[in-house]
């Protein structure tokens, strides 16, 4: 298996940001349920040249690296996991993380067979998780605004208009309303 140094881990919003209007709670047992919400965080692979071309050999690679993650945690720190062939599932404390692998050459690769394709996967792990950190940054600049970005969704909600509106949107707006009084 192919070693594998990460460059970066950032969480996917929404289960990892305070601005989450129904944010799961911690769960007292160590079982899965296809029920519950997993807080989704993105591991970002350093670039290596001995990664192949094949979005399919890279594929199989992170699931392996995914059962040899899988084996360590277990074994040293006592984390059960379940691991498919997109991510792993590790319960700690309750939660549920739900791991991904992103390696910036496979958008690449992809982008040349199937660009809507690699238009989702750029927005997975690379929007989404930019997004993630700076509206975390924001939130230590302005304590209260992750309260009122809930209050914010739950009204949008209430009104019948969240089809209309991404959770992003209304972050943005509220933020707006922080920045420009």
């Amino acid at each position: 298996i192919l070693s594998v140094q990460t460059s970066a881990i950032a969480p996917i919003p929404n289960q990892n940001l305070l601005a989450d209007p129904y944010a799961p709670e911690s769960q007292e047992n160590t079982h899965f349920s296809e029920y519950e919400i997993a807080h989704e965080v993105v591991i970002e692979v350093a670039d290596s040249s001995k990664w192949p071309d094949n979005v399919e050999v890279i594929q199989k690679l992170k699931t392996a690296y995914y059962l040899k993650l899988r084996k360590e945690l277990l074994y040293q720190c006592s984390i059960p996991c379940i691991v498919s062939y997109n991510y792993i599932d590790c319960v700690f404390e309750g939660y549920i993380f739900r791991l991904r692998l992103h390696y910036h050459k496979e958008i690449q690769i992809w982008n040349q067979t199937n660009t809507a394709l690699a238009a989702q996967l750029q927005r997975e792990f690379i929007v989404v998780p930019r997004y993630s950190v700076m509206m975390h940054s924001f939130f230590g600049v302005y304590p209260s605004y992750p309260q009122a970005a809930r209050l914010s969704k739950r009204w949008i909600n209430s009104q019948m208009l969240s089809p209309y509106f991404s959770e992003e949107l209304i972050e943005i707006l509220v933020a707006h309303c922080y920045t420009c009084p």
